[in-house]
């Protein structure tokens, strides 16, 4: 194989010269199970609506609200956490639950975008003469 040369194996995944043995997870990176994104879905769609953030007291015990609605729809009280009091922790609830269903949906669009590719390689592959 030339340097810069791409050959498409039996299974129809490219091959590297002196990467050794390669399986599709060299290719296709690790994933999420749909069982797993499924559940947190699933968890989403029945956890409160709209926007999280946290709601940060100096020395007092931290939350996390729907954004806009601080005082009237708590959603969890932050148990105390010496060094900063919970702070940290209600910040990261907070981003977690607004960052899962775009970071899904992103997984989800670059996984589609990569199959289309491979599938577009498979079938320059078995037009052009070996």
């Amino acid at each position: 194989m030339m340097p810069g040369e791409l050959r498409i194996a039996e299974d129809g995944l490219p091959e590297w010269p002196g990467r050794g043995e390669r399986t599709e997870d060299d290719v296709i990176g690790a994933q999420v199970p749909q069982e797993k994104r499924d559940e947190l879905r699933a968890l989403h769609a029945g956890a409160t609506p709209d926007e999280w953030v946290a709601i940060e007291h100096l020395h007092a015990e931290n939350a996390v609200a729907v954004k806009g609605f601080e005082r009237t729809r708590r959603i969890a009280d932050i148990r105390t956490d010496p060094r900063d009091y919970g702070r940290g922790n209600a910040r990261y609830i907070a981003a977690a639950a607004n960052a899962v269903i775009p970071l899904l949906d992103a997984l989800e669009a670059v996984e589609a975008e990569r199959d289309g590719l491979l599938g577009e390689l498979r079938a320059a592959s078995s037009e052009s003469p070996q």
